[in-house]
Parts: structure tokens; sequence; C-alpha cells
């Protein structure tokens, strides 16, 4: 599950309006609402003001060097 779907995931579960959580964040209602119904992406910034919003820190972790089947 890659950040975007999970932080979709994270909006539905919340239980907030989108407009409670547009409001928080300061990303417009429309972008947000365009965003979780799959129809634009959200840069990493905007990414992380809804996170932070959430009360959850937007973090990118390395993957691992090893391969599949090695």
């Amino acid at each position: 599950m890659g950040a975007a779907d999970e932080l979709k995931r994270l909006i539905e579960a919340s239980g907030r309006s989108r407009y409670d959580i547009a409001q928080a964040s300061g990303v417009t209602q429309g972008q947000l609402s365009r965003f979780v119904n799959g129809l634009v992406g959200m840069n990493p910034e905007s990414m992380e003001k809804v996170a932070d919003a959430l009360g959850y820190r937007l973090t990118f972790v390395k993957k691992s060097n090893r391969r599949k089947g090695r």
C-alpha cells in the first residue's frame, strides 16, 4: 500500500468531514475530495498537511536492497 492509499484510508477512517479536514489542513475541500475519489494525486506537501490535521506524521522509509527470491 502506497502513501496515497494509506492517507485515503486514514481520511475515511477518521470519521471527520472532508470540510473539517480541509479547514484544519489548509488544503481545499475540492482538492481533498478529488484526491479521496482517485481523480487527482496530491503533492507531498499537501499530503503532509492532511496527515498532520489527522494527527499523523508522513514518513518515508528506505526500501530493502534485497530482491525477492534471493
